[in-house]
């Protein structure tokens, strides 16, 4: 580990460190870090070169997973970790900009407050584990569905909120596959208030040519 990270150190946490020559074993309790250079003061026993890493480096980690539109949002929220123009960080500017904008962010919505309340506390704590650690998020295909509405397959434009059914399937106006997420967002809409629209599912076999 570099000197300057090995600074970085702070009490309590757990390191992996390789087993050298253990010097002046009669201060022991005295565990220090020292450059190389200073490797030779009498009471360092471990030095930086040593030091292999903190013990988290070195375990596997969980992803955490994130739809395309869950990304999408928690990168567009991450700016509201911080106060106005100031360098402080505070996560609940961030949770709070969230809950009940579901104009600004319906995706996190849904997968932070709209389920079971162990399920959006679990989800809670990891998305204050994805703003530390960014690298262990992980998108997640989302499949995609035609819906079926009394033999037509629903094709639907989100921009102008115009949609049409057509008896094959097929894309003109907007789309005609959806994610969950959209499938969601659609049953919101007073079109759909009578027609439960997880029933008119049909799974996107080749997503690849299906938009």
């Amino acid at each position: 580990m570099k000197y300057e990270d090995a600074r970085k150190l702070e009490v309590g946490d757990k390191i992996v460190v390789e087993i050298g020559e253990i010097r002046w074993k009669d201060h022991l309790e005295e565990v220090r870090v020292f450059p190389v250079s200073h490797a030779d003061v009498n009471y360092s026993v471990i030095n930086n070169e040593e030091i292999l890493g903190k013990l988290s480096d070195f375990q596997q980690q969980e992803k955490i997973k994130f739809t395309k539109a869950e990304k999408k949002e928690f990168d567009a929220a991450l700016p509201k970790l911080y106060w106005k123009d100031d360098d402080f960080e505070d996560i609940q500017n961030i949770l709070n900009s969230i809950y009940g904008s579901e104009k600004d962010f319906p995706a996190l919505n849904q997968y932070l407050y709209n389920g079971p309340a162990d399920k959006d506390f679990e989800n809670q704590i990891k998305f204050v584990k994805a703003i530390e650690h960014p690298e262990l998020i992980e998108v997640e295909k989302e499949k995609r569905y035609y819906i079926r509405i009394l033999g037509q397959y629903l094709d639907y434009n989100f921009d102008k909120n115009v949609l049409y059914l057509h008896e094959i399937k097929k894309m003109v106006f907007g789309q005609n596959t959806f994610t969950q997420t959209e499938i969601d967002k659609l049953q919101k809409l007073s079109e759909f208030s009578v027609i439960d629209l997880n029933k008119c599912k049909e799974a996107v076999e080749d997503e690849q040519k299906e938009g």
